[in-house]
């Protein structure tokens, strides 16, 4: 099951901050000042838990990857008993200005969102592009036609803004982590630009008895079976058939023709 966080996608949007307040509130956390924002990483959690106590699931198996790894860990830490698994994707422990990215990324991150369409496609093609990482060639198909969908779903560079502003405010979770006694399985490709590997290790570290799958030239690459994510894929079958859910490998299944 996936659901669109807040702010984004289908999902309810907010109003606090305009886009240049949001901004100016961005510029002040990288001065070092502590600024009120209107969510954290903790509120997002809880939209999980929500949501899940809506359709009546008592129990999961608990995903999430870039952000959605924040939130992934910060659900575990505040619901261990209702975590059957941790899989943590290419995200940190927190700490922001630890694990941060490049600076030709932040530049990027920083710059003013497009809102005429084409433009706002080349503007996230050259996002794709920085992050993707060196191991495989770039789909430029898969990736544009991404861009678009995504355009036209929902445009909401406001609700990005805000929540960029729920990341760089979020707290260490490490000491959280550190008492977990659920299995978990962190990934993290060793050409990140978004967020480092080092990222992915401080996470594995802290979490008792964590998995570790290091994926030699991904960086921050979106899903797509045909870059990294049947190799992902196949690793998170494998570990969440350990702990309650069988299934056969995505690897097998295309070996079959399925």
């Amino acid at each position: 099951m996936r659901y669109d966080n807040r702010d984004a996608g289908l999902s309810t949007k907010f109003d606090e901050l305009s886009m240049s307040e949001a901004m100016g509130k961005i510029g002040a956390l990288f001065m070092g000042e502590k600024v009120p924002v209107p969510y954290g990483i903790d509120d997002m959690a809880d939209d999980a838990i929500g949501l899940l106590d809506f359709l009546d699931i008592k129990q999961a198996h608990i995903c999430g990857m870039s952000m959605g790894g924040f939130i992934a860990q910060t659900f575990a830490i505040k619901n261990p008993g209702r975590t059957l698994s941790l899989t943590s994707i290419y995200s940190s422990p927190g700490s922001w200005k630890d694990f941060q990215p490049t600076q030709e990324v932040m530049e990027n991150m920083l710059t003013p969102t497009p809102e005429e369409r084409d433009a706002y496609i080349e503007y996230t093609m050259k996002h794709f592009k920085l992050i993707f990482g060196g191991g495989l060639p770039f789909d430029e198909d898969f990736h544009r036609k991404l861009a678009a969908l995504s355009y036209d779903r929902s445009f909401c560079p406001e609700g990005v803004i805000r929540q960029s502003l729920a990341i760089t405010t979020q707290k260490d979770r490490t000491s959280g982590l550190e008492k977990l006694s659920i299995p978990a399985l962190v990934i993290h490709g060793d050409d990140d630009p978004m967020i480092p590997l080092a990222g992915g290790k401080a996470t594995a570290a802290a979490i008792p008895n964590a998995e570790m799958k290091i994926i030699k030239g991904m960086g921050h690459a979106i899903p797509n079976l045909q870059a990294y994510w049947s190799d992902i894929l196949d690793a998170m079958v494998n570990h969440m058939g350990n702990w309650g859910i069988g299934g056969e490998t995505i690897t097998a299944r295309r070996k079959r023709g399925k």
